[in-house]
């Protein structure tokens, strides 16, 4: 009998999953979309009993989009965003939403937490921990375990609560980085029990085959083993092919992401990933399709196959229109937090320039804070808003390199990949991801136009200067208005 490997990328706008054969070969793979709620300004969450049923679905859809036998599912991985907040109750039961990591409800907590470590922000666990002491005492009494949406998901379908190493690190001063385990003196100072945390083991591990529940669920084996998982960040790297030393990613997804390889991936397979000498993060998380979704929305949600059309034609510069996104992360009492800016706007500029200009900001922001060319030897793009050719194109002469795109949900492929690693299959790393990655389809390669390069370096200057303007004047208004709430 054949061996075959699911994949699960966990998303804040969608849950993608992909069947393949262990030497990669991609026999099915679907989605489904969700929605997050916004209760508040500045919050974000997303129902994990909706998770779970989108998961359940897609397996059973994968094995049957192939024809496959649910015997043959030798081995699971789980990725998703990170570090999204989730509380499971003694019996294992969601005590609420999970809570975002783009969630900024706790300004009075990060405050008082950065009093002792600065490094801690918005995005870690321990600020929306302790928020939730706070706000929601009743809840927090009741918690059993804190995980995150893809220890979840593994939660689920073993039965077994588990973190890996680099996610644990995402909680936030409560692990212990050079020890690889919790930091029961941190746990006490914010009066945490240190129960409530997960063990913690590298990705790759093999915790558990299926629980009976939810072989039934699923209609699989419950022989099939599951892996650790992990964020969707490294897993978005492993996918969409990244195995050498100096080669940058830039994912386009809800939000935007930079990462560039310092070292060969192959070498910190197990975690932590971002740190000296591995993989690193390159500035701020900035909104990218949640922006571009909101656009369209705007236009009557047109497809965007006539959007991108409008966009090729409009010459560069879209008429002076500048789009700046967000930037995720900040304190929601930031005024910058959570605006997208359009200046520039006349009366005669349409759907076009305004696609455009939008494509544009994306391009510029990705290129922001990233290593001289000099030290990058491969570019990579991936995500949902890399599908606009016109916005391949436009980095593309911006960093004046070529620029490699992956189609097909990346992320979902690459936990897949770790999890036939882990499963035993043939060879080392770098030699299963050449069979994986290479031997698949969809890898486009986008060459920079050098008459537009000078065009796109000087107004990348422009967008600065502007991006850096609207930042000191958004600023001010929030401490003027924090002066009158006094």
């Amino acid at each position: 009998m054949r061996e075959l490997v699911i994949g699960l990328d966990i998303g804040s706008s969608s849950t993608k999953a992909v069947l393949l054969t262990m030497t990669g070969e991609l026999l099915a793979s679907a989605s489904r979309e969700h929605a997050s709620s916004q209760p508040q300004q500045g919050w974000q969450e997303l129902e994990l009993g909706l998770l779970w049923r989108e998961c359940v679905d897609l397996i059973r859809g994968l094995i049957a989009q192939a024809q496959a036998m649910g015997g043959e599912c030798a081995r699971i991985g789980v990725t998703g965003l990170v570090p999204a907040l989730c509380l499971l109750d003694s019996d294992g039961r969601p005590l609420r939403p999970a809570i975002l990591h783009t969630d900024t409800r706790a300004d009075e907590e990060m405050a008082e937490i950065n009093r002792v470590h600065p490094e801690v922000h918005q995005g870690h666990l321990l600020p929306k921990l302790l928020w939730l002491r706070r706000h929601e005492e009743e809840c927090f009494k009741e918690i059993s375990r804190v995980l995150v949406p893809h220890s979840y998901i593994v939660y689920r379908l073993t039965g077994q609560a588990s973190c890996d190493l680099d996610t644990a690190t995402l909680y936030g001063a409560v692990f212990n980085r050079s020890g690889l385990r919790w930091d029961e003196s941190a746990c006490a100072s914010f009066d945490l029990a240190p129960r409530i945390l997960p063990p913690t083991y590298p990705a790759s591990t093999l915790i558990s085959g299926l629980s009976t529940q939810a072989a039934e669920e699923l209609g699989l084996s419950g022989a099939a083993q599951v892996i650790v998982g992990t964020g969707d960040s490294f897993a978005t790297m492993l996918g969409a092919g990244l195995r050498d030393p100096r080669e940058l990613m830039l994912y386009w997804g809800g939000s935007g992401t930079r990462l560039y390889t310092q070292g060969s991936p192959s070498r910190y397979l197990d975690g932590p990933y971002f740190e000296a000498g591995r993989a690193e993060f390159r500035g701020s998380i900035f909104s990218c399709g949640e922006s571009l979704d909101r656009f369209r929305r705007f236009l009557g949600n047109p497809p965007w196959s006539a959007l991108e059309p409008q966009a090729k034609v409009v010459a560069p510069g879209s008429g002076g229109l500048f789009f700046i996104p967000h930037v995720k992360q900040l304190s929601c009492s930031a005024g910058f937090s959570g605006s997208d800016h359009l200046m520039g706007l006349r009366d005669y500029q349409g759907p076009g320039p305004l696609y455009r200009a939008m494509l544009e900001g994306i391009a510029y922001t990705s290129a922001l804070g990233l290593p001289p060319r000099e030290a990058i030897d491969a570019v990579h793009v991936c995500g949902g808003a890399a599908a606009s050719a016109t916005l391949r194109s436009i980095l593309a002469s911006l960093l004046g390199m070529s620029v490699h795109y992956r189609a097909g949900p990346v992320a979902a492929v690459g936990i897949a990949l770790l999890a036939a690693y882990s499963g035993g299959a043939r060879g080392d790393f770098t030699s299963l991801s050449r069979l994986w990655i290479e031997g698949s389809s969809g890898d486009i390669e986008e060459e920079p136009k050098p008459e537009l390069s000078e065009f796109y370096r000087e107004a990348i200057g422009q967008f600065i200067s502007l991006r850096d303007w609207l930042h000191d004047a958004s600023h001010e208004t929030g401490m003027s208005r924090k002066r009158e709430e006094l």
